[in-house]
């Protein structure tokens, strides 16, 4: 058996001629950190921090809607959700005890409301989503999240570039009602 740490070319070699291995309990702690600046790991960059400082308050709304991606769905690909054996559904899940103060119930028709725009959709009630939260769907022709966004400034993530999907402040009602 070898033994194998660190990853130098002539080490591997040898874990591949021993057909095995064992790690030895005599561990090489501290490679990382000299290979870190000041020797830290930096999780959580400034320009993350100063982007998180900056977020809007969700509260302005009485939701927060967030982007939903389905299984057996992909973007906007067989946009209208059928085409498939277990046609995608256009559904927005949302907790029952929202539902309850906003007078939706299950299977209803809503609408959903951002600073940007709407999109339709149906409420789908279930108790795994967290309070305040709307979980929209993401890919139809008229039931997308990115009806909610926009690519102004400000709409935009600096450092992708990619328009905000999740985490909008969004008001929800039923179908109908303005």
């Amino acid at each position: 058996m070898g033994a194998v740490f660190g990853s130098d070319a002539a080490r591997w070699a040898a874990l591949r001629a021993a057909g095995n291995a064992v790690v030895s309990p005599e561990r090489p702690y501290g490679w990382v950190h000299d290979a870190l600046p000041d020797g830290r790991l930096r999780l959580a960059p400034s320009v993350l921090l100063e982007q998180l400082a900056a977020t809007p308050d969700p509260k302005a709304r009485d939701m927060v809607s967030i982007s939903r991606r389905l299984l057996r769905k992909t973007n906007s690909t067989l946009a209208d959700g059928h085409g498939l054996r277990a046609p995608a559904l256009r559904e927005a899940i949302m907790h029952p005890d929202d539902a309850r103060r906003l007078r939706i119930d299950d299977g209803q028709p809503i609408v959903v409301v951002s600073d940007n725009g709407e999109l339709h959709t149906t409420a789908r009630l279930d108790d795994r989503i967290r309070p305040g939260a709307v979980a929209t769907p993401h890919g139809f022709v008229d039931a997308n999240a990115a009806n909610l966004t926009s690519g102004a400034p400000g709409h935009v993530d600096e450092i992708t570039g990619m328009p905000y999907t999740t985490g909008l402040a969004v008001d929800v009602r039923p179908a109908g009602r303005t």
